[in-house]
């Protein structure tokens, strides 16, 4: 009986001491779960940062998306304005040769005008640029100059009611 006695007792504290194994090894394994789920939790809530981060990021993209559309769109008007100008500037450019050569036009109808005012205030007829008679000379002045009484005599439109006489140009005075 005594051995039975001492092979109970050996199996008692064989069974406490793996009772006392398991408790570390639940122990060590608890541990470890409540790690993991730390771990998860840290996981879980790195993933709310990186989508949130995602969400500013795209958020960011669209606003300089549109505002890249907005400077496209100020790039686009300022292009217009600035062919515009171009072309302003050729109308410019093209309305000023047209004027010097309608000044240079005018400076040779009026020296035509003096010329035949001075030949006919001295009784003389003064064949220039082909010539022809008074008549047809003062036809040809008043249709380059676009003379508003065509078929009417001109020397009867060179004194205007609104004009006074001394208001009118005179060769002489040049």
């Amino acid at each position: 009986m005594r051995n039975l006695a001492q092979r109970a007792a050996d199996a008692a504290k064989t069974t406490d001491d793996l009772i006392g194994e398991t408790a570390k090894h639940i122990e060590v394994g608890n541990s470890q779960i409540q790690d993991t789920l730390t771990k998860f939790y840290d996981m879980g809530e790195s993933a709310k940062k990186v989508n949130s981060l995602v969400g500013e990021i795209a958020s960011a993209s669209q606003e300089q998306a549109r505002e890249i559309d907005l400077i496209n769109r100020a790039v686009g008007d300022m292009d217009r304005v600035v062919q515009q100008n171009a072309a302003s500037a050729e109308e410019s450019a093209s309305a000023s040769q047209e004027l010097t050569a309608q000044s240079h036009q005018m400076t040779n109808i009026v020296d035509e005008l003096r010329a035949m005012v001075a030949g006919e205030a001295n009784g003389v007829h003064r064949e220039r640029n082909g010539g022809g008679n008074l008549k047809e000379r003062l036809a040809s002045v008043r249709q380059a100059i676009g003379f508003p009484g065509r078929g009417k005599n001109l020397l009867e439109h060179r004194q205007s009611p609104g004009v006074p006489p001394e208001g009118i140009i005179h060769p002489e005075e040049g």
